[in-house]
């Protein structure tokens, strides 16, 4: 990483937590307490206004009339990303499975206010299975349209076919979840004409 974009790096954690000392930043950037150190210098030199307080609770922090604004993701880019790490970071052998923690980390320290708020953002409504690589573009759009509506919690219209009674009926479905197993795309949700159903999904 560069000096540059370390020192990006402080900034960002030190905007997005009250104080953080050098060796929690260390961690998170994976480098010397040392180093970032003189990081800090350097943007103190620089006119960044990173105060320092002293004792077994010490660390550094920045005056409260300084604001640097981060690039910052919005709802649906960080929805991605908490999908990506629940499939990443689950024990299935991802050899980088260390650096993916780290990674997001970091990306979740740099954004700050979404990533601290578990209101905006529900993992358990959102698709939980990696599904197929080979995906077609219409199966695709069928599919981020269910997951918007789960996301949004907005009620969809569905074509049913039943089949035990071969028969196909229009039923309004509040979406909870879309999984993929055995090669088929499910939904989870209520259906008004039934209290629960998971029903498989097909363009």
């Amino acid at each position: 990483m560069s000096k540059v974009s370390m020192m990006f790096n402080i900034v960002s954690l030190l905007q997005t937590n009250y104080i953080i000392s050098a060796r929690e930043m260390a961690e998170i950037l994976e480098t010397s307490p040392r180093n970032i150190k003189a990081y800090i210098e350097s943007l103190r030199m620089a006119g960044v206004p990173i105060e320092g307080l002293s004792g077994r609770n010490g660390g550094y922090f920045l005056n409260k009339l300084y604001y640097f604004s981060p690039p910052r993701l919005n709802e649906i880019e960080y929805s991605a990303l908490l999908l990506a790490e629940e499939f990443l970071t689950k024990a299935n052998g991802f050899i980088y499975e260390h650096e993916i923690k780290t990674a997001f980390s970091k990306i979740k320290a740099a954004q700050g206010e979404i990533m601290g708020s578990s209101a905006l953002i529900d993992k358990d409504n959102i698709a939980d299975s990696r599904g197929k690589a080979d995906i077609s573009p219409k199966t695709k759009k069928f599919l981020y349209e269910i997951q918007q509506a789960i996301f949004y919690r907005k009620q969809i219209r569905i074509v049913y076919n039943n089949p035990i009674k071969k028969q196909k009926t229009i039923r309004k479905l509040d979406p909870y979840n879309l999984i993929f197993r055995e090669s088929s795309w499910y939904i989870i949700g209520h259906c008004h004409l039934s209290e629960f159903h998971i029903l498989q999904a097909s363009e």
